[in-house]
């Protein structure tokens, strides 16, 4: 990964915004992929935009009064004029109906522990339970295997093919 001068970052920058750029040449011509290209438009449009201000790295992070001012913006728009809103804002309408779900969620009640979370506590308990029982059983497996050993040296102490030694 190289690094790129904020200069350099800068200068490239302006030649992405322009309307009539190639930015898959600009990406052979200066040597960076475009998706990087792109990622840098994206945040810049993103961040010239009045309605989705706030410190983020792309669409998905925005600020939560961003989100919830976009999904208030288009509550009333049909599916093609919410579509060209979120072109317009560079997000995905599917990023639209997650906030949207986002926020209607806000609104449940809060602090009453779900059912997911009771599940997940039986979880965490049933796997310190099962933890430990391993632990018990590696214990008496290594027990038992020092014993075996023990057996097989006792065993050829005593003679090697005495009748007691192979039946301890």
């Amino acid at each position: 990964m190289t690094i790129i001068s904020q200069e350099r970052r800068e200068a490239i920058l302006k030649k992405i915004i322009s309307p009539d750029i190639n930015i898959a040449g600009l990406a052979r011509e200066e040597g960076i992929s475009s998706s990087t290209l792109y990622t840098w438009k994206q945040r810049y449009l993103c961040s010239m935009d009045k309605g989705m201000t706030g410190n983020y790295n792309n669409s998905s992070k925005l600020a939560s009064e961003s989100k919830f001012l976009a999904v208030v913006e288009t509550a009333s728009l049909s599916e093609s004029e919410c579509n060209d809103y979120c072109r317009a804002k560079g997000i995905y309408p599917e990023q639209l109906k997650e906030w949207k779900k986002s926020c209607m969620q806000a609104n449940s009640p809060l602090n009453t522990p779900t059912a997911s979370n009771k599940e997940i506590k039986q979880y965490k308990n049933q796997i310190r339970s099962l933890e430990k029982e391993l632990k018990y059983k590696e214990k008496a497996l290594s027990e038992t295997a020092a014993l075996l050993v023990l057996r097989k040296k006792l065993s050829a102490l005593w003679g090697g093919g005495s009748e007691e030694g192979s039946h301890l």
